[in-house]
């Protein structure tokens, strides 16, 4: 995961900026991320002997979250469950679920104190990439650390 997290973790950076000034993401940069997620998939079909089975099941919070995006008519964005799906082509299953729950943990510490210090109200929106881009930081760079 290391090659592929670094590049998954460079265009979840430019995509923190993106959703943070606009809420929403440029359509190149969701290419981008696509790109990089088939490239990941291929090097893990053909150089580290990965299954068809777990390639695909590292789809599955991508897949997840572009059905709740549906379900919630967007509360969720579309180019959220897109980064999702890339992020699981490049980095995997298990990392891909440990960077999301760190983003959902801090997304989740951010809203209840600005709720609390009354700096927001309780409808406001924040955009999720930036804690994407957190929790796939700190998967990849434990990855290179302890794996």
């Amino acid at each position: 995961m290391k090659l592929s997290g670094a590049y998954m973790v460079a265009v979840l950076l430019i995509g923190s900026v993106y959703d943070w000034k606009y809420f929403s993401l440029p359509v190149w940069l969701l290419a981008v991320s696509v790109l990089g997620g088939i490239c990941g998939v291929m090097y893990s079909l053909f150089w580290e002997d990965a299954t068809l089975f777990s390639v695909g099941m590292a789809f599955l919070p991508g897949v997840s979250a572009l059905l709740l995006s549906y379900i919630t008519r967007e509360q969720i964005g579309y180019g959220d469950g897109i980064l999702l799906l890339a992020m699981g082509g490049s980095m995997g299953l298990e990392a891909v679920i440990v960077a999301v729950g760190i983003a959902l943990a801090a997304s989740f510490v951010v809203s209840v104190t600005l709720v609390v210090l009354r700096k927001v109200g309780r409808a406001q929106k924040l955009p999720f990439v930036p804690f994407l881009f957190l929790g796939s930081i700190i998967t990849w760079g434990g990855g290179l650390l302890f794996g």
